[in-house]
């Protein structure tokens, strides 16, 4: 179609879709973001809280197994005072 005169600026009027952002349109979007990274902040938190619970259950499993090593090593005695080089046999270095 071809206007001329005024007929070009009615129509371009008519048909003016509105594109701009409005703040109210820009805050939800960055509350919706902020709810997203808060989330993923969450999740990597407690992940990292699994691995250190799993971590100390696997250390105490350990120390329990070494226990019981050296409770079998020596007589089944598991006595630790001054008198007996107990400590000694329980170092590893």
């Amino acid at each position: 179609m071809i206007f001329f005169g005024g007929d070009i600026i009615k129509t371009m009027k008519k048909y003016k879709l509105n594109h701009s952002f409005t703040i109210i349109k820009i805050i939800l979007v960055l509350a919706v973001a902020g709810l997203f990274f808060l989330m993923a902040f969450l999740a990597v938190s407690t992940l990292g809280r699994f691995q250190r619970d799993t971590a100390r259950k696997n250390n105490a499993r350990n120390l329990l197994a070494a226990i019981i090593q050296f409770k079998n090593n020596n007589g089944g005695k598991v006595s630790f005072n001054e008198n007996n080089d107990a400590w000694a046999k329980l170092k590893l270095y």
